[in-house]
C-alpha cells in the first residue's frame, strides 16, 4: 500500500512556517541570553519536528538541515556545548533559508539547495 504524500503538503507547509515562527522567536530570546534553557528546548523540539515531517514528506535538504540544528541544541541542553554570537548568526542566516526552502516548495513545487546554510551550521557540531 502507498500513501499518496501530496494530500499533506498543505498541512506540511502551514505546520512547517508555524515552527519557523516559533525558532525564530526562540532565537530572538537566545540573543538576549544565551542560556535560556526554554529557548534551548523550543529550538530542540521545533527542528526536530520540522526534520521529521520533511524527511517523511522527501524534502531531505530541509530534513538534513534541521536534524543537524537538532543535534547541536542536544548538545547544548545536555551542557555539552553553549550558544555563542557566531552560532545565532549561523542560525538566523538557516531559518532564514528555511523560509526559502518553504516557500520554493509551496510555489515552485521543489525544495532550494541548502548547502550554504547546513556548512555554517556543520562547524557547530561535536565530532
Amino acid at each position: 500500500m502507498t500513501v499518496d504524500l501530496a494530500q499533506f503538503k498543505s498541512l506540511y507547509l502551514t505546520t512547517s512556517r508555524e515552527q519557523l515562527a516559533d525558532l525564530i522567536q526562540a532565537l530572538s530570546k537566545l540573543q538576549e541570553n544565551p542560556k535560556e534553557p526554554e529557548a534551548i528546548k523550543e529550538i530542540y523540539m521545533n527542528v526536530h519536528t520540522i526534520a521529521s515531517k520533511s524527511n517523511i514528506m522527501g524534502y531531505t535538504n530541509i530534513g538534513t538541515l534541521c536534524r543537524t540544528i537538532e543535534k547541536i541544541f542536544y548538545d547544548i541542553k545536555n551542557g555539552g556545548s553553549q550558544v555563542s554570537s557566531e552560532l545565532l548568526d549561523s542560525l538566523l542566516f538557516s531559518f532564514t533559508d528555511l523560509q526559502r526552502a518553504i516557500n520554493s516548495i509551496e510555489h515552485e513545487q521543489k525544495e532550494i539547495d541548502l548547502t550554504e546554510a547546513m556548512e555554517k551550521v556543520k562547524i557547530f557540531t561535536i565530532p
